[in-house]
């Protein structure tokens, strides 16, 4: 399936990739690199008007070790503890909306 729907007034994409970017901005900041391929690319198949890239994110929520799980306050991290707390309740944030606008999305296009 195809977006074609870049750019367009009350559809999400604009919205959901600028929350993912805003995602890969924190993740940057803890040295987070995994989580971060995973993003990068569904943004480029987004851009391209590839659903799939939808789909990739919605794929990272489910399971074991998910991006749903990532915690970026671990003990023994040379980064200091307050910011590390600070990004990790703004990824918690940004994770929800990702996963809300995902879902939104796949609605509205299989509608």
């Amino acid at each position: 399936m195809t977006i074609s729907t870049v750019g367009n007034p009350g559809v999400p994409i604009d919205e959901l990739l600028a929350t993912r970017d805003e995602a890969v901005s924190v993740l940057d900041g803890v040295g987070e690199t995994m989580w971060r391929g995973h993003l990068v690319q569904a943004r480029a198949e987004i851009t391209n008007g590839d659903f799939y890239g939808v789909e990739r994110l919605l794929g990272a929520f489910g399971g074991m070790g998910s991006f749903n799980d990532l915690v970026l306050v671990q003990p023994g991290s040379p980064l200091p503890r307050a910011p590390l707390i600070a990004a990790q309740h703004r990824l918690d944030a940004l994770r929800t909306s990702i996963w809300r606008t995902c879902l939104q999305l796949r609605r509205d296009l299989q509608a």
